[in-house]
């Protein structure tokens, strides 16, 4: 039971005996009332008896108009006493049949008194002692002696009820003072025991336990409030000792990871020296391999111009004297000299490519790819393609290489559309996976997703020299320079459908060229 209910039944059942022990005193008290007015009810027509035989005494033995007049007067009193009481008298009295019988024959005696003094009054003979009505006299004397014997017994009943209202009055007083008082310390003990010593035994719990006893618990059988407050502050000690311990254990963690810091950190400035020298041999192996490169194609250029020139003067010179197998000879050694020196020059272009510094500054893409889409369409009046560019393509990074980027793709795209009727262009951007992708896609010749790999791969080609011109160095020129930005390039196509390229780069790019 909840201390809701409990405090509402107490206070029910106090109520209960309060109003019960109230009632009972107040009919008490009513008793005592009702008792106390029908005493000095009786005391006073008690007293007006005995005035009225002094009065008849008087008048019988001096007959006269004031003795008279003072027996009227006391009769008239006795009337005034009787007759507006006597039915409270009555009801207060009405269940004991001698006191009724008594008040009857007092109203009885006096007005028979009244009606004999009336009769004396009214016989016309002269009023007096020795010559009146010896028999009326003596039915008077004995009627006013009978009339003081009954209010002295009604008189005794009067003050014995009295005395028994009186009693059960303060017997009824006694037990609301003691139902009172017993009821308050029933109250007292219940709620000692319901709230009292619930609260100190928590109290001396959380004493214990701010001293350090997290192993304190109440352990409570109850099911009211104050047992879900120990089953609470139970819970509460569990999750503060598992919170303890989980704190010495993150004081252990955090010791052994500031050790371990230190050791990173230590390790850290030799790494740091180790990649400074690594760093120095990788930039001294990149001067040295673009001065090799440089070296070679410088060097290779010579044979291959005195090879084509050779092979031009033997065809204009003896062009006439070779037969069909020697002309188609020099002319492969021609187109193999040429070959290579474009080779040359894309080793060049793909080692400059992501050379110098790298600069950051906004980069307007789709300006880029209009000038570059008009320079084709200029260069091949004869070619209908469809061009779609999205305009305010603003990305960071270094506008040189954003420009090779967009020019290497645009071109990409020029040239796998050369066979497609309605070929289409479209530059335009997207969102992906939470990032901003710039995106070149055509309706052209497209490639197997199988071999995507080789896309970015130098002179690796997926197409065959006869079906479309070039060396395989355009997307490996675009994928060192956008991961020189920090960046991904993605390739996504089918073929006979077309592909698309599209590449990311990040808000503030990294300035270290990737492997």
């Amino acid at each position: 039971m909840t201390l809701r209910r409990r405090a509402q039944l107490i206070a029910l059942v106090s109520a209960l005996i309060f109003l019960a022990l109230l009632t009972v005193l107040v009919v008490s008290h009513r008793d005592w009332s009702q008792s106390a007015r029908n005493l000095a009810l009786t005391n006073a027509l008690s007293l007006e008896i005995v005035q009225l035989r002094t009065a008849l005494f008087g008048y019988l033995l001096q007959p006269a108009e004031q003795p008279r007049a003072l027996v009227d007067a006391q009769f008239e009193n006795i009337s005034e006493l009787l007759t507006p009481e006597a039915l409270s008298v009555a009801a207060m009295i009405r269940r004991n049949e001698r006191t009724r019988h008594a008040w009857e024959e007092v109203r009885r005696l006096a007005d028979e008194m009244r009606t004999l003094i009336a009769d004396l009054v009214s016989s016309g003979r002269e009023p007096r002692f020795a010559e009146r009505d010896e028999r009326t006299t003596n039915l008077i004397v004995v009627n006013s002696h009978n009339l003081i014997l009954l209010m002295g017994q009604i008189q005794f009943q009067a003050n014995a009820r009295m005395l028994s209202a009186s009693k059960r009055t303060n017997l009824a007083l006694g037990l609301l003072l003691v139902g009172v008082s017993g009821l308050g310390f029933g109250i007292f003990l219940t709620l000692q025991r319901t709230i009292l010593n619930p609260v100190q035994a928590l109290r001396e719990a959380a004493l214990r336990v701010s001293r350090g006893a997290l192993d304190q618990r109440m352990r409570s059988p109850r099911r009211d409030e104050l047992g879900d407050l120990a089953d609470a502050f139970d819970a509460m000690l569990d999750r503060l000792q598992e919170t303890t311990v989980s704190r010495a254990r993150l004081e252990t963690e955090i010791v052994e990871r500031q050790r371990a810091q230190a050791e990173i950190q230590r390790l850290n400035a030799g790494l740091e020296e180790r990649v400074r020298r690594r760093t120095a041999e990788l930039s001294a192996a990149n001067q040295e391999l673009e001065s090799f490169a440089y070296a070679v194609s410088h060097d290779l250029r010579a044979p291959l111009r005195a090879l084509s020139g050779f092979s031009q003067a033997l065809m204009e010179d003896y062009g006439e004297r070779l037969d069909g197998e020697a002309l188609d000879d020099l002319q492969q050694i021609d187109i193999a000299s040429r070959r290579m020196g474009e080779l040359i020059d894309g080793i060049l272009t793909l080692s400059r490519s992501t050379r110098g510094e790298l600069r950051r500054e906004p980069v307007d893409l789709s300006a880029l790819a209009r000038h570059r889409l008009e320079e084709l369409a200029a260069a091949e009046p004869q070619r209908l393609v469809a061009r779609e560019v999205e305009p305010g393509m603003v990305v960071p990074g270094d506008p040189t290489m954003l420009e090779a980027v967009m020019v290497n793709l645009i071109d990409n795209a020029w040239k796998y559309t050369g066979r497609t009727h309605d070929a289409i262009i479209r530059v335009y951007s997207m969102e992906r996976e939470g990032k901003r992708w710039s995106c070149v896609t055509d309706n052209g010749a497209g490639f197997d997703m199988a071999y995507s790999e080789r896309l970015f791969k130098a002179f690796q080609r997926l197409h065959r020299q006869e079906e479309f011109v070039g060396i395989g160095i355009g997307l490996a020129t675009v994928q060192r320079i956008v991961h020189r930005h920090g960046g991904v390039v993605v390739a996504e196509g089918a073929p006979g459908q077309g592909a698309t390229f599209r590449f990311t780069l990040p808000a503030a790019a990294s300035e270290e060229p990737t492997g």
